[in-house]
C-alpha cells in the first residue's frame, strides 16, 4: 500500500461518500446485534486484530462522518484473495445452472426459456471472470474507496479489487495473482462440478430441491410479475440466511451460518446438506480451526436442532471438493452425525465460541463507567455521539450493547512468531506489528 493510502489511513483526508438514507438513520446499536460464525471466531482464535480490522473496526465506515480509518476499512472489506474469488465465482455460477436447471422441470411457473450449460459457461469465463479481472487491475485505491458513488451503475455490482493486486507491492515473492493459473482453477472447478450430474443435489429431483444458496424453495414466495421473462432466481423473495438462536450466560446470540444445498431425496428417504469448496481439505491443526466436516457437522447440529422432522440417521453431511481432480471417491465425502448426543456436543461446542468470543467486548455501561464520550468518539462517527448543540447523547445508547475497543484486540500473531500468518494476512498494511514481523521475521 502506498504512501498516500496509509496516510488516508492514519487520518489523513477523508474520501467522500454520498448520502443515503442509512448513513442519515440515528438508532443504535453501538455494534451489530449479538452474533458470531465460524470464520468470525476462527479469525479471532488466530489473531483478534485481523478480525477486528476485517469486520468490527469499520462497522460504521459507511458513515459520512466517520474517521477516515473506518471509511477506509469499509471500504476494504471488498477486497478478495484469489481463492476466494474463485469460489464466489463457482457459487454464483453453480446457483445459475441450478436455478436453469429448475426453469426446465418446472416451466409452468415462469415463462423464461432455462439458459443452457454453454450460455451460462460463456458468461462465466467470457464475461464474469474477464470483467471482473479488468476491474481489479485497473482499480486504483482513490476509485476502489469511491467505489459505493457509483453503485447505480450495474456493473460497480461485479467489482473485485484482489487483495493479490492492492498488495503487490508488498507481497512475499511469487504470490501475485496469475491469470492463467486462476482461469485454469475456474475451468476445473466448472468441468468438475458439471461431471457430478444430479449428485451435486443428493440425487434429488428439483421438486425436492429445499434451498438452493440462500434461497427457499419450498417455503418461498414468487413474485407475480405479468409480462416479465424472468427465471426463478430472479422471481424469488424468500431468503435462507439461517442463524440458530443461542442463549449463553444470560445474553442472546445469533450463530450465523449458510446452507449451499439442502435437498430430500425421495427414494433414499434422506436428507442432504451439502457445501461446495474450491480449496483443498483442511485437516486439523493444533488450533481452535474446525475441519470443513467439523463444519458441517455443526450446521447439521443447527438443522436437526430446528426441524424435528429432520433426524440424524436421516441427514446426510456432503463435502464436494470441486477443484480436487480425480474421482467421486477422492471428491465427494458423505458422512452423518452420531446421533442427539453428538448433536448437543456441537451445539455445546457453539456456547463454548461464544464464550471466548464474549471476553473481547466491553458493554456500553462499561465504557461508559471507564471514559464515556471520549471513548465512543474514537470508534463512532460524531453524530451518532453528540446532538445538534454538541452535547454528548447517552440515553440513544442501549447499555447492554457490545461495544468493540481496539486495544482489546492484540496482535497475538504477530507476537507470537507466526511469520506465515503475518504475510499473508489481508490486513497486514494496517498492523505495525505484523509488517514489522515480516520484514524483520527474527
Amino acid at each position: 500500500m502506498s504512501s498516500n493510502q496509509l496516510s488516508l489511513f492514519q487520518g489523513g483526508k477523508t474520501p467522500s461518500f454520498p448520502n443515503s438514507s442509512r448513513r442519515r438513520r440515528r438508532e443504535l446499536p453501538t455494534l451489530p446485534e449479538r452474533q458470531i460464525s465460524v470464520s468470525a471466531f476462527e479469525t479471532l482464535s488466530a489473531c483478534p486484530y485481523q478480525q477486528y480490522m476485517r469486520g468490527l473496526g469499520g462497522y460504521y465506515g459507511w458513515d459520512r462522518s466517520a474517521p477516515g480509518q473506518f471509511q477506509l476499512l469499509d471500504a476494504w472489506k471488498r477486497v478478495e484473495g484469489k481463492s476466494a474469488w474463485i469460489g464466489h465465482l463457482i457459487h454464483e455460477w453453480s446457483t445459475k445452472v441450478h436455478f436453469s436447471q429448475l426453469d426446465q422441470a418446472l416451466p409452468a411457473i415462469t415463462a423464461r426459456p432455462p439458459a443452457t450449460i454453454a450460455e451460462l459457461r460463456h458468461e462465466l469465463f467470457a464475461h464474469d471472470f474477464e470483467q471482473q479481472w479488468k476491474w481489479s487491475i485497473e482499480m486504483t485505491m482513490k476509485r476502489f474507496l469511491r467505489w459505493r458513488k457509483s453503485r447505480r451503475d450495474n456493473r460497480s455490482k461485479k467489482m473485485v479489487w484482489l487483495w493479490e493486486h492492492a498488495m503487490r507491492d508488498s507481497l512475499p515473492p511469487g504470490a501475485a495473482a496469475d491469470k492463467l493459473d486462476l482461469l485454469a482453477l475456474l475451468k476445473r472447478c466448472a468441468d468438475r462440478f458439471e461431471s457430478l450430474g444430479t449428485e451435486t443435489m443428493g440425487g434429488a429431483e428439483p421438486r425436492d430441491w429445499l434451498i438452493v444458496e440462500g434461497l427457499l424453495l419450498k417455503e418461498g414466495k414468487i413474485r407475480q410479475l405479468p409480462g416479465r421473462r424472468l427465471s426463478q432466481l430472479q422471481l424469488r423473495e424468500a431468503r435462507a440466511f439461517p442463524s440458530y438462536p443461542l442463549v449463553v450466560d444470560g445474553e442472546k446470540w445469533k450463530y450465523n451460518y449458510t446452507i449451499d444445498r439442502l435437498t430430500y431425496n425421495r427414494e433414499r428417504n434422506l436428507y442432504y446438506l451439502i457445501d461446495y469448496k474450491t480449496g483443498k481439505s483442511r485437516e486439523r491443526s493444533g488450533e481452535r480451526k474446525l475441519t470443513h466436516q467439523d463444519q458441517l457437522k455443526l450446521y447439521g447440529s443447527f438443522v436437526i436442532q430446528e426441524h424435528p422432522e429432520i433426524t440424524p440417521d436421516r441427514l446426510v453431511l456432503r463435502l464436494i471438493y470441486v477443484a480436487e481432480e480425480g474421482d467421486d471417491q477422492n471428491t465427494i465425502f458423505d458422512f452423518q452425525l452420531d446421533g442427539m448426543d453428538e448433536v448437543r456436543r456441537w451445539i455445546a461446542e457453539a456456547h463454548e465460541q461464544v464464550r471466548i468470543y464474549r471476553k473481547f467486548f466491553r458493554t456500553v455501561a462499561e465504557v461508559l463507567a471507564a471514559g464515556g464520550e471520549r471513548e465512543f468518539l474514537r470508534i463512532l462517527p460524531r453524530h451518532l455521539v453528540l446532538d445538534a448543540q454538541g452535547q454528548f447523547i447517552a440515553r440513544n445508547f442501549p447499555v447492554e450493547a457490545l461495544v468493540a475497543l481496539p486495544e482489546r484486540f492484540p496482535p497475538t500473531a504477530a507476537r507470537q512468531g507466526k511469520v506465515a500468518k503475518c504475510a499473508w494476512c489481508d490486513r497486514r498494511s494496517f498492523c505495525p506489528e505484523g509488517t514489522e514481523r515480516v520484514r524483520v521475521p527474527y
